[in-house]
């Protein structure tokens, strides 16, 4: 089972908490703040692979309010520079977010997060 958001880009495995989510974006870093509103409450999940490419944003979300969630199997993205090794999604944060609330995932250049859901 794929689910991609562009042709070079594939998630595979989904874990069940993720089904029927929607795939905003597959990779991609924060050179600039990002603020986004969502027109019905929801939940909004960003996936990471270990590091370095999560360059500690982890730790930097948490402080600002965003939840770890339990990964219930191990999955992993697939896209052109694709290692198995190197491309497992290791850590899950997420927040809820009500409708119209404001959400802003600050900058944080250099580093990737490696896909937003919204559940």
């Amino acid at each position: 089972q794929l689910w991609n958001d562009r042709d070079q880009y594939r998630i595979r495995a989904l874990p069940v908490n993720f089904e029927g989510a929607l795939l905003f974006q597959l990779p991609f870093r924060l050179f600039a703040p990002v603020s986004f509103t969502l027109g019905t409450a929801a939940e909004v999940v960003l996936l990471f692979v270990g590091e370095p490419r999560d360059g500690e944003m982890p730790a930097t979300l948490e402080a600002l309010g965003w939840a770890r969630q339990r990964l219930s199997r191990r999955f992993d993205w697939h896209g052109a520079a694709a290692d198995s090794e190197t491309n497992q999604f290791v850590t899950a944060l997420s927040m809820t977010f009500e409708s119209s609330q404001k959400g802003i995932l600050p900058v944080h250049s250099g580093e990737t997060v490696m896909a937003l859901l919204i559940c």
